[in-house]
């Protein structure tokens, strides 16, 4: 999205995210050799886990695979060995 400062006459380009946890303290799994993440529950106050950044904040895209296909999946492993288009052609 694009957010107009009138004041100062600029545009910021910010980016509305949702936060993901990363399991195992971010070693990699045993079996795949891949790094696990999963989607919790927000808690605290904002009961939220979306975030607003400005776009410069991000770095470059995570490939994520779904542990399963089902709708109600809640890991994904992220995926650090092949490329987009590898990984399109076997899913």
């Amino acid at each position: 999205m694009k957010v107009w400062d009138i004041k100062k006459g600029l545009i910021d380009k910010l980016v509305l995210l949702d936060r993901l946890y990363v399991e195992n303290s971010g070693k990699l799994n045993d079996i795949t050799g891949l790094v696990t993440i999963t989607w919790v529950m927000a808690k605290g106050p904002t009961r939220t886990t979306e975030i607003v950044v400005d776009i410069k904040r991000i770095m470059k895209i995570a490939y994520l695979i779904p542990e399963t296909a089902k709708l109600s999946n809640k890991w994904w492993y992220v995926n650090n060995r092949i490329d987009l288009k590898s990984f399109n052609r076997i899913y």
